[in-house]
């Protein structure tokens, strides 16, 4: 009986993971579609690129300064440089963070931040400007679903010391 119930567990610790996988490349697809950015968004997004070795580029999408509460964000960065890495998220294939504008408010232990940091990297032998897209998905104030999306093409002159 025991074994029956721990293949049960297994069994569904397994298929809760393979739900958020099958979550994260739609998403992903779903951005890979996405020609402009949405027209408002309530919060700030900078992203930057920057040489880390004589092989690799790192890139950091920061979002922050949120105009209003932004509650159970789920995030996505893709960008068209063909690599073997994941594209970096939050909230997909794990928790969820939202995003207060009042420091009072700010609870780490529930993933209330004031902005969020993603990561990603890049080999450094890319021979054309990098376009990023981000998929932004929350719940406003009223409980609404909202999605955004952010585009955005990052330059090779723009990447000091390339």
């Amino acid at each position: 009986m025991k074994k029956v119930l721990v293949l049960i567990l297994i069994l569904l610790l397994s298929a809760c993971g393979n739900n958020r996988d099958v979550e994260y490349y739609q998403k992903v697809e779903e951005l890979q579609n996405i020609t402009q950015s949405s027209e408002n968004i309530p919060f700030s997004i900078d992203i930057t690129v920057n040489k880390l070795t004589d092989d690799e580029l790192s890139y950091h999408v920061i979002i922050d300064n949120p105009l209003v509460d932004v509650r159970n964000m789920k995030v996505l960065v893709v960008h068209d440089v063909m690599t073997d890495a994941i594209f970096p998220s939050v909230g997909i294939v794990d928790e969820s963070v939202s995003l207060t504008n009042d420091k009072d408010k700010v609870d780490l232990e529930n993933n209330i931040v004031k902005g969020i940091a993603l990561v990603g990297y890049l080999p450094i032998d890319i021979n054309s400007d990098i376009l990023f897209k981000i998929l932004i998905e929350y719940l406003d104030e009223k409980n609404n679903k909202k999605t955004v999306y952010y585009v955005s093409n990052v330059t090779l002159k723009d990447i000091e010391n390339l």
